[in-house]
């Protein structure tokens, strides 16, 4: 019988899953190809390109099925294989099928146990499965949050002491010498709005009315309307209208929230509410839909997604989390890879738009910060922003003056010091890289068009580990919007354990992506009322910009700031007495500087007033 090869997982013996050959059972997820997978990646090109005959004219999720999905005689010939082979079918949708066997059932399907070579399949059904991924075990992490608040990530406890704007208060002159004299205080918390003068956004009088975004994550808390609600009252902006916030989420049906593959319900509260509170905060108009995966496994990640591209329940989608692809216990499945982007140029074709954090450790080169994954196997890109097909949103660090003034605006990256127990030194001085936008040049995706001619061939070509790339590769971000900790923003939740209402400062990309996702938003409203039409995926649109310089280019030592940035987060006292004091020196992104024009540490910069007014017209 003649055999087509198909790219499917690998996993290590380390990596703690039972032997097929013993005869534990095993689920795969089944891509289906459909009918025509090179058309629809070429219409998704076409109706997001402007200058394209095609560009926006959409289908709806009827007209992308009947052109581009899997027929039902596709369908039925990939089920006989299965039961033919002793596998049963569980569960299929548009873009797959769900199957479960035991070793010997497997073996006889793919002609291997999916994971330790590549699977074959036979020619008959060939053509309609694009890729066979293994789903439902514990292999590996799944995707993180990426929510960190600078006083958790240190010591569980609020700072006693911050500023409500850059500068405006300084740390105790007691404290030994830093980079400046004095240190500034890290900032409070901004506040919606705050952001929405400092990015053009009250300017414009746009609150993204008319507009659906949907925010993604895994799980979901019960408290999300009501703490959004009461967020926005305790700073002055409407809650939510009626009907203006949904929520799709299945709590009987959570799983992998004890078997260390993901993160608690109750951790993955503050980015939710995060995400929900950043989006309403700076696009009051829009409707937003949460929707809460059943975990943080790819799988239950990608079921969500093609909940919302199947019924088109949003014009954006806000994702704040990701994952290393290459971990030292195993690669992430190119089977669930390949399925997501299917999604991704499903969402392009009828205009939807994603927008994914880059993530919180730089280049993924360094183990030692709590925020990044002390399983990366080298500098690499994140996924799922690093998709060509997903907008990657990287991180800043912004200094406001009073009434939201920006002062300036550099790259999101931190090197931090501890102070010594006698109060007389700093540990390390200068710091070590602790919280970082994440960036670089990916090693699985090639240059998307809509790079080339921007991205600096220097950058595209030579990967993270200092090695030369293959060709010109995707690199990361796109965008860059506030999320350092020192300039963290003000969340507000209700702890699951007490149950009383707290806000404190979060940072991190978890809060570039639903702010850029929300300006644009606010963007979408304004070319509507000025006869366009909605978005879609942004990129190609976003990249033909460059050229106008409606966005601002970060920089590593921008205009106003000081030769060396820092600022001290001071925490009071601790375990016998000693203070609990740090110092942070901002603009050093790992691996990743900040430079003129597009770079790997904010893409091609932060979006100002001019941005939201290129929609008007």
């Amino acid at each position: 019988m003649a055999v087509v090869a198909l790219t499917a997982g690998t996993a290590d013996a380390a990596a703690g899953l039972p032997p097929t050959g013993r005869g534990g059972p095993m689920s795969v997820r089944i891509g289906l190809a459909g009918r025509d997978p090179a058309g629809l990646e070429a219409l998704a090109r076409a109706v997001s390109a402007p200058g394209s005959p095609q560009y926006g004219r959409f289908l709806t999720p009827e007209q992308a099925q009947t052109r581009f999905g899997a027929t039902a005689e596709q369908v039925a010939a990939v089920q006989r294989w299965l039961g033919s082979a002793g596998m049963r079918v569980v569960a299929r949708s548009a873009h797959w099928i769900d199957a479960t066997g035991n070793a010997s059932a497997v073996r006889n399907a793919f002609g291997s146990d999916v994971r330790t070579r590549p699977a074959t399949l036979p020619t008959e059904v060939g053509a309609a499965v694009e890729s066979v991924a293994r789903i439902g075990q514990t292999q590996r992490r799944g995707m993180r949050e990426g929510a960190t608040s600078a006083e958790a990530a240190t010591s569980g406890t609020s700072a006693a002491k911050c500023s409500p704007t850059w500068g405006a208060l300084t740390a105790d002159p007691k404290l030994p010498r830093g980079y400046t004299s004095p240190e500034p205080l890290d900032v409070c918390g901004y506040t919606p709005a705050q952001l929405r003068t400092a990015y053009g956004v009250a300017a414009s009088g746009l609150t993204g009315k008319g507009v659906r975004v949907a925010v993604v994550d895994a799980y979901g808390s019960p408290t999300m309307r009501s703490d959004a609600d009461r967020f926005a009252r305790e700073h002055g902006d409407a809650p939510f209208a009626d009907g203006q916030y949904l929520e799709t989420v299945t709590p009987d049906k959570w799983t992998h929230f004890n078997d260390n593959t993901c993160q608690s319900p109750s951790d993955w509260a503050a980015e939710e509410a995060l995400d929900v509170e950043t989006v309403h905060g700076m696009a009051s108009g829009a409707t937003v839909h949460y929707f809460g995966a059943n975990s943080c496994a790819d799988e239950d990640i990608n079921a969500t997604i093609a909940q919302i591209v199947d019924t088109r329940a949003a014009d954006m989608v806000s994702s704040s989390f990701g994952e290393t692809m290459h971990r030292t216990s195993g690669d992430i499945d190119p089977g669930l890879v390949a399925q997501a982007t299917r999604l991704f140029e499903y969402g392009a074709v009828e205009g939807i738009g994603f927008y994914d954090a880059t993530g919180d450790c730089g280049n993924d080169s360094v183990h030692s910060s709590p925020v990044c994954d002390p399983e990366s196997a080298r500098a690499q890109t994140e996924w799922p922003a690093s998709s060509p097909w997903v907008t990657g949103v990287g991180g800043t660090a912004l200094a406001l003056g009073v009434g939201g003034r920006p002062l300036w605006e550099t790259s999101m990256g931190d090197r931090r010091s501890v102070l010594s127990e006698d109060g007389k030194s700093w540990v390390p001085f200068p710091g070590a890289f602790y919280f970082g936008g994440g960036g670089g040049t990916s090693e699985d995706f090639r240059q998307p068009y809509y790079q080339r001619g921007v991205v600096p061939d220097r950058l595209a070509r030579t990967l993270g580990t200092g090695s030369a790339a293959a060709g010109r590769m995707r690199t990361l971000p796109d965008v860059a919007m506030n999320g350092d900790l020192m300039t963290a923003v003000q969340v507000g939740k209700t702890d699951a354990a007490s149950g009383r209402y707290g806000e404190a400062p979060v940072g991190g990309t978890s809060a570039s992506a639903p702010m850029f996702a929300a300006v644009q938003a606010d963007a979408q409203q304004a070319r509507i009322a000025h006869g366009g039409g909605v978005i879609g995926f942004a990129n190609p649109m976003i990249y033909q910009r460059a050229n106008r310089h409606p966005l601002t280019d970060v920089l590593a030592h921008p205009d106003g700031a000081p030769a060396d940035i820092s600022a001290v987060l001071d925490l009071g006292p601790g375990d016998k007495g000693h203070r609990r004091v740090r110092l942070f020196e901002l603009g050093h992104d790992e691996g990743l500087p900040a430079e003129v024009g597009y770079d790997l540490a904010t893409g091609l910069g932060s979006p100002r007033a001019a941005y939201l007014d290129s929609f008007k017209h």
